[in-house]
C-alpha cells in the first residue's frame, strides 16, 4: 500500500496574497494538474486568454479555471468575468468554471456566478478552500511558500515566501489590520511598477495607519518609512523612545530600529541628541526615525 502523503502540521493559512499575480496562476497551474484534470493548458501565461487563465477536462468536460490573487472579488467582477467568456465561440466555450480565488467570496458572488453559468457548472475553491485544498500537495507548498518536506511532514517556518518573521501581535485586530496593510503596500508597489494609478490604494494606506495607530502608541506589525521596516517586537525603551526588533523589506534582514517618543518631537534639542545617536548607532546596524 502506498503511503499517506506527509500533512501539514499548522493551522495557520497559507498568504496567498504575498505570490506575485504570475506566481498564483502557476500553483494554480500545478494544482489543477495535482487534482485529476486531464489536458491542462496555461492560457494566461500568453496573455489575451479571455477569462481563461487555465483550461482542462475531466470526465470528458471542459472545464475554465479563472485564478484570482486579488484583494476582493465581488458579484460585479464576477460578471465581468463571464461576460468575457459569453464571447468565445461556442465551441471553446467551457461546460463548467472553477472560481480559484486568494480571499473568500461572498455569497453574493458566488449567487450572480450560479445565476449566470447555472448552479451546477460553477465551482469555487477560494480563501479556507483553496488553503485545505493546496495543503493537500506538499510539493506545491514547499515549492511556492518556501517550506522543506520533512520525513515528518512539512516544516512549519513563517509561510512567507521571503521567510518575513510573524510579529508578536498583541491581539487579533492588530494582526488582521497589520496584514491588509502590508498587502496595500504590495498592490501599491504592483499598481506603481506597471504605471498605473495608485491613489485609491494609498488613501487606503493612510487609513489603515491610523487605525493601527489609535491610542498614538506603535504596534508590533505596524511599518514605518513608507513600508520599508515592519515592526515585530519591543527590545528596549527609554528616555527617548523605543528599541524595536524589525524586518527590513529591502535587504530582507532583521534590524533594530530606535523611534522617538512622540513627546519628544517638538523639544529640539532632545531631536538633535536623538539624531546625534542615530548616526553612531547606524554604524550598528541600527535605524532610528
Amino acid at each position: 500500500m502506498d503511503k499517506a502523503p506527509p500533512r501539514i502540521r499548522t493551522t495557520r493559512p497559507l498568504p496567498f496574497n504575498a505570490l506575485t499575480a504570475e506566481d498564483f496562476e502557476r500553483m494554480c497551474f500545478w494544482l489543477v494538474k495535482r487534482e485529476g484534470f486531464d489536458s491542462a493548458e496555461y492560457l494566461g501565461e500568453a496573455g489575451s486568454d479571455q477569462g481563461r487563465d487555465i483550461v482542462a477536462s475531466c470526465d470528458g468536460r471542459r472545464f475554465v479555471f479563472q485564478c484570482k490573487r486579488v484583494r476582493r472579488f465581488g458579484p460585479k467582477a464576477v460578471e465581468a468575468e463571464i461576460a468575457k467568456l459569453r464571447q468565445l465561440p461556442s465551441s471553446e466555450q467551457p461546460d463548467e468554471i472553477v472560481f480559484v480565488v486568494s480571499r473568500a467570496m461572498s455569497p453574493k458572488a458566488r449567487k450572480m456566478a450560479r445565476d449566470l453559468w447555472g448552479k451546477a457548472r460553477c465551482h469555487f475553491w477560494t480563501g479556507a478552500e483553496l488553503d485545505e485544498r493546496t495543503k493537500r500537495h506538499p510539493n506545491i507548498v514547499a515549492e511556492f511558500f518556501d517550506l522543506g518536506v520533512q520525513s515528518g511532514g512539512l516544516k512549519d517556518t513563517s509561510f512567507e515566501p521571503a521567510k518575513r518573521p510573524t510579529p508578536s501581535y498583541p491581539d487579533v485586530a492588530t494582526r488582521k489590520l497589520a496584514e491588509a496593510l502590508e498587502s496595500a503596500y504590495r498592490e501599491r508597489a504592483e499598481l506603481s511598477s506597471s504605471g498605473r494609478d495608485t491613489t485609491a490604494v494609498t488613501q487606503e494606506i493612510l487609513g489603515l495607519r491610523r487605525r493601527l495607530r489609535e491610542g498614538a502608541q506603535l504596534k508590533a506589525g505596524d511599518f514605518l518609512l513608507d513600508g520599508r521596516f515592519q515592526l515585530l517586537e519591543t527590545i528596549g525603551q527609554g528616555g527617548f523612545g523605543q528599541v524595536w526588533k524589525a524586518f527590513d523589506g529591502s535587504t530582507r534582514q532583521l534590524v533594530a530600529v530606535k523611534v522617538l517618543h512622540g513627546q519628544h518631537t517638538g523639544d529640539q534639542s532632545r531631536c538633535d541628541r536623538f539624531f546625534r545617536g542615530a548616526r553612531q548607532m547606524a554604524k550598528l546596524g541600527v535605524c532610528c526615525a
